[in-house]
């Protein structure tokens, strides 16, 4: 229904909130909204990832070969127990993944520390697949947005924390 046709109509949503005077027909909020300044702009750490590049990438510190950790991942109680950690192996854009804007969008590769990811570093598309990073075997490699890394020193999350104990530790003494 064009935009027109639905603000002439007396039964629509539109036409209750104007009777009404709520949302954009509050006379109030129209004078709120006319004295608060205009929202600052998104810095590069918060703007989309579709527009950022691999200089913006480097300028969040996201460098090859840094540590990392995959900002997000985590368990129902919100614990970073089962975060993923890796080290940064490709930067750029990823041609199989589409991206919403005209522009190609920056991806980032990181070859994890365990196999919890969805790859091996290359990602197949109809007619053949890339190899964009080794990432040391299946399951070992994940590509993420920017936004979703954060570079520091993170060591490797030792076995015992996902829950993968040998069979002697913890072990029970027989009486």
């Amino acid at each position: 229904m064009p935009s027109e046709v639905y603000a002439s109509r007396s039964d629509s949503v539109l036409a209750w909130k104007r009777r009404n005077q709520l949302g954009r027909f509050d006379p109030s909020s129209q004078q709120q909204q006319q004295q608060q300044p205009p929202p600052p702009l998104p810095s590069s750490s918060s703007s989309s990832s579709s527009s950022a590049t691999p200089a913006a990438a480097a300028a969040a510190g996201i460098t090859l070969g840094a540590r990392c950790r995959i900002i997000g991942d985590t368990d129902d109680n919100n614990n970073h127990q089962h975060q993923r950690r890796g080290t940064i192996a490709y930067i750029g854009p990823v041609d199989e993944i589409p991206s919403s804007a005209s522009s190609s969008a920056t991806w980032v590769g990181i070859r994890l520390d365990e196999p919890l990811g969805k790859n091996d570093g290359s990602l197949s598309a109809a007619g053949g697949g890339r190899r964009y990073f080794d990432a040391g075997g299946r399951n070992r490699g994940v590509f993420v947005r920017p936004d979703r890394v954060e570079v520091g020193e993170f060591p490797v999350i030792e076995d015992y924390l996902l829950g993968e104990q040998d069979d002697d530790e913890g072990a029970m003494e027989e009486i």
